[in-house]
């Protein structure tokens, strides 16, 4: 069985080889429901399909450590991009 993007096998016409990026390299936010949760985020908008990195004791934890983290990042918490942070 050979994966997609593979030589054997190459990507369908219109997609893009994906390149896996450590979490700890990729932007973080804070959950949209519970709001403790943090997540790394894939894209520029929030999407179920970001990753749990874990959970806080309050919002302000979250939201304080996605802003840090950003920041380090040389991201910042640019406004709606990371409108939470």
């Amino acid at each position: 069985m050979t994966t997609p993007g593979s030589a054997a096998q190459p990507l369908p016409a219109g997609c893009e080889r994906w390149t896996f990026k450590s979490f700890d390299q990729q932007p973080w936010r804070p959950g949209r429901k519970v709001g403790r949760t943090i997540y790394a985020q894939s894209g520029t908008e929030a999407s179920d399909d970001d990753v749990l990195i874990g959970v806080m004791d309050t919002e302000w934890y979250a939201e304080i450590t996605c802003r840090d983290h950003n920041v380090a990042l040389g991201l910042g918490g640019v406004q709606g991009v990371f409108p939470n942070c």
